[in-house]
């Protein structure tokens, strides 16, 4: 009845699984006088019409009601539409795994059960499987910076060929791990930590560039870091190549009730 499609980018909608026999969840747009302006909210009542770039987007917001009292804990259910029930249902019936299935696992278990990661010297005769590769939190906002700094500093800087290596130690706090800073990178060497320490390792890595980084972060010369623990290495999958992106994996829109579609957006009616 509709040619709109809401795309939502709130991060908890994903998180919130469906199933029509235990829903305790409805959506239903927000009545909220602080997030959702008299005039913003009057947009429901009206033919939604394509914004300009110089247009603000219309700042509508759904939100999520419990139907009944929760208790702590309780997982959240939501009907997504009987549509995805039934195309869920079909799926079911016609899915077979893709081919070599038993050998796949994703990224996050080999970066659970290798505590050890590779050198890329060990990688030419044990490579990790196809679609994983290493990766390093290190924050970098600046790499022209990073190298005025150095020179000032005086720290390691050196020719090979045409290209100034750059080399830094890893400096680590509790912010620095999180996925914004992530970024691919090749494991030179490994270090252990002390004679007595079990599989405690320390490593040299080369810094590489990643899809979305501003101009001002990318890397434009080698940059070694080094003395980078464990803990801010990752196996990462490559991209497009986890299993939810699998030409069979399911993918169906969830439905907005009628009841909560504006009448005035059913423009194919």
């Amino acid at each position: 009845q509709s040619s709109i499609v809401l795309v939502p980018y709130g991060s908890v909608v994903s998180l919130i699984n469906h199933n029509q026999t235990k829903v305790n969840v409805k959506l239903q747009w927000s009545q909220s006088k602080t997030l959702v302006s008299d005039a913003t909210r009057a947009r429901l009542q009206q033919p939604m019409t394509l914004q300009t770039p110089q247009e603000q987007a219309p700042g509508l917001l759904l939100e999520l009601v419990a139907t009944r009292d929760l208790v702590p804990g309780e997982e959240l259910f939501l009907d997504y539409g009987t549509a995805w029930q039934t195309a869920w249902e079909q799926h079911v019936q016609q899915w077979a795994p893709p081919p070599e299935a038993d050998r796949y696992a994703p990224s996050y278990v080999h970066d659970d059960a290798i505590v050890q990661l590779r050198t890329e010297r060990e990688l030419q005769e044990h490579p990790y499987p196809e679609h994983v590769f290493t990766s390093c939190f290190y924050p970098l906002s600046n790499f022209t910076e990073l190298l005025l700094e150095q020179e000032r500093q005086r720290t390691t800087t050196r020719q090979k060929g045409d290209a100034t290596v750059t080399t830094v130690k890893w400096k680590g706090n509790r912010r620095l791990l999180e996925y914004p800073h992530l970024r691919p990178c090749r494991v030179l060497e490994r270090h252990a930590i002390s004679s007595q320490a079990s599989n405690q390792f320390v490593y040299t890595v080369q810094i590489l560039n990643r899809y979305g980084l501003r101009e001002a972060q990318r890397v434009t010369s080698p940059l070694i870091v080094t003395h980078v623990p464990r803990a801010a290495l990752r196996l990462s999958d490559k991209i497009y190549t986890t299993d939810q992106h699998l030409p069979q994996a399911f993918r169906h829109e969830a439905h907005l009730p009628d009841e909560v579609f504006p009448l005035a957006w059913r423009d194919l009616v």
